[in-house]
């Protein structure tokens, strides 16, 4: 069930480019962890932004969600 689950992640991660969204690159595996793989992102997080300015109006809002 998990590994299924996990298969479908990873499917889902792939299938997912927008120029909003970090880009998913590899899924790693030891014989104790698997390790998911993202693009860097040097600008922070869209949660860090929206703390630093509490709220965006709309018109801001729609260019990240666009």
């Amino acid at each position: 069930m998990l590994e299924n689950l996990t298969r479908n992640e990873i499917t889902t991660l792939k299938g997912i480019k927008h120029r909003n969204i970090i880009r998913f690159v590899e899924i790693m595996r030891s014989s104790n962890n698997t390790y998911y793989v993202y693009e860097f992102c040097n600008g922070g997080n869209l949660y860090e932004l929206l703390k630093k300015k509490k709220q965006f109006k709309e018109a801001e809002a729609i260019i990240y969600f666009k």
